[in-house]
């Protein structure tokens, strides 16, 4: 599970394989923006966006997915890239990388303050379902203050 709290707008490459060339122009600045962006990713084949409330902050859920026959190495700095920030960060800007094809990744956004607050938590097919309830409900659970 890793909680991007501090971004003031999300950069979302069109390809996550090939994203050092893919940042559009400007960041996502609020949920719905981050959370289309994410959707419109080539070779994701995400849920629909669903609206979600965590300690009274509304904000919408997504589950994108990395394909099973991803090649890391043959993507940019061998990472497979769901977001970043280019400006803030020119020679890592790729802050949100995955671990394998395969995997699942149910990303949460919220608005917290007028911030998007990225929670994102990952599993496999294989992964136990009770497993996969018990990160949900660690997410339902938290609190900002």
């Amino acid at each position: 599970m890793i909680i991007f709290p501090d971004g003031d707008s999300w950069y979302v490459p069109a390809d996550p394989c090939k994203w050092s060339t893919t940042w559009p122009a400007a960041g996502a600045a609020t949920v719905d923006e981050l959370v289309a962006a994410l959707a419109a990713q080539s070779a994701r084949n995400p849920s629909a966006p669903a609206d979600i409330t965590i300690d009274g902050h509304a904000g919408k859920s997504i589950t994108l997915h990395v394909p099973d026959d991803t090649v890391f190495g043959s993507c940019d700095a061998g990472k497979f890239c769901s977001l970043g920030n280019p400006v803030q960060a020119p020679t890592d800007s790729c802050y949100r990388y995955h671990q394998g094809p395969g995997q699942i990744d149910e990303m949460w956004v919220v608005d917290v303050d007028g911030r998007p607050v990225v929670i994102d938590w990952a599993h496999y097919a294989g992964t136990s379902p009770a497993v996969v309830d018990e990160l949900r409900s660690i997410v339902q659970s938290m609190t900002f203050g």
